[in-house]
């Protein structure tokens, strides 16, 4: 009877030890964020909307995204992406490499390499719809105003003749080469 039991004592211990063992290989295991889909803006020209919506050509009227080149543009700056974060199944946050001459002028006119100065921004995009986003900037971690709603111009004449307008008033390489997408 002695025998007996040991081992049932013996076949008691096994069974806590693998449960145990069990119990903590689960425990273990990281929890993953809730799967998405991974969603990016479609590479083009994006305007503010309303009446002037395809003629939104101005300084301050146009953005050229493409996520796939790592390029950001708009009227004489461009910024090189540098890192994307998905925030949620609709929103991103972009880490960009920008370069704004008018922007390093106007904050610092004594610099002697003005034109050489680069600056870190974070722009926050959200989708509101298949085409339009929202988009709000950090400028060297200080915010640059409120959202803006921008939709993706018809891949057509306006947005041709929007990349041609930036291209011929000077924008940088970077305009050129993420407004040469279709």
């Amino acid at each position: 009877m002695k025998k007996s039991s040991a081992l049932k004592l013996l076949n008691h211990a096994m069974l806590v030890l693998t449960l145990a063992t069990f119990a903590s290989a689960a425990l273990a295991q990281d929890r993953s964020a809730p799967a998405f889909d991974k969603w990016r803006p479609k590479a083009g020209v994006y305007a503010e909307p309303g009446k002037n919506f395809q003629s939104s050509c101005d300084e301050s009227g146009s953005l050229t995204i493409d996520l796939g080149e790592k390029s950001v543009s708009g009227y004489e700056w461009g910024c090189d992406v540098k890192r994307i974060t998905d925030l949620g199944p609709d929103s991103l946050k972009v880490e960009m490499v920008c370069d704004d001459y008018n922007l390093a002028q106007n904050l610092n006119p004594r610099d002697p390499n003005w034109e050489n100065r680069q600056f870190n921004e974070v722009m926050l995009i959200k989708r509101l719809d298949e085409t339009t986003i929202s988009r709000s900037e950090e400028l060297e971690r200080k915010a640059q105003g409120s959202s803006l709603a921008c939709g993706l111009l018809p891949s057509g004449d306006a947005a041709r003749a929007c990349r041609g307008h930036a291209e011929s008033q000077g924008g940088s390489e970077a305009a050129g080469r993420a407004g040469s997408s279709p």
